[in-house]
């Protein structure tokens, strides 16, 4: 941009083309401060929208996705799961223990259990028109709880089984480490080799 405004500053004084064209040095960005600990809650923490993860899979898909992945739409990823059933309130009992013992976040995805569907869904009001009062899984990388469809990760299972997923893995030795120190707790515990689609899911 120098050539276009050079015109005019060679109208000025030496003295203030000098004083207008020296800047003074940029302030250091500020660093960043460490989120604190999310301390675990009896109540599951309300999540973000599934609606802003969705924003987030292409870079989730191009950071996560591991090497041995033979499809842009596929991913091999560790799923440690705590315990299976078809009832949902002990399921979530169990996941608000584990949350309390281990201080492990809970992440609903903004789902819910609605009884008379006998279905976990998204609330039927939710911004994402297509997934609105229907289940949208978990797909991706994380640390946190959630309650899926078994037959997301594991194709023998049954539609209503439901799992106690405590995490998603990209490195198997993540997984391994996880579920070690679950199974103090949880001896049922057990860690699935899952090809999960990662695609756009719309």
């Amino acid at each position: 941009m120098l050539p276009r405004y050079l015109p005019y500053c060679l109208l000025l004084p030496a003295t203030v083309l000098v004083a207008a064209c020296q800047s003074a040095p940029a302030a250091a960005p500020p660093q960043p401060v460490p989120a604190p600990a999310l301390a675990a809650s009896p109540v599951p923490p309300r999540a973000a929208p599934v609606a802003a993860a969705k924003a987030a899979e292409a870079t989730a898909v191009a950071e996560d996705a591991p090497a041995d992945s033979t499809s842009a739409d596929y991913a091999t990823f560790f799923v440690v799961v705590a315990d299976t059933s078809r009832s949902y309130p002990a399921l979530r009992r169990h996941m608000l223990g584990l949350s309390q013992q281990y201080a492990l976040p809970i992440d609903t995805l903004g789902r819910y259990f609605d009884a008379r569907k006998n279905q976990i869904i998204l609330p039927a009001d939710d911004e994402d028109e297509l997934y609105a009062g229907e289940y949208y899984p978990r797909r991706f990388p994380g640390h946190t709880l959630s309650l899926e469809y078994l037959n997301e990760y594991k194709d023998q299972a049954g539609a209503k089984t439901m799992a106690l997923v405590t995490g998603i893995y990209q490195q198997e030795a993540s997984a391994d480490s996880a579920l070690a120190v679950l199974r103090r707790a949880d001896q049922n515990a057990f860690k699935l080799t899952s090809r999960i689609y990662v695609g756009c899911m719309h």
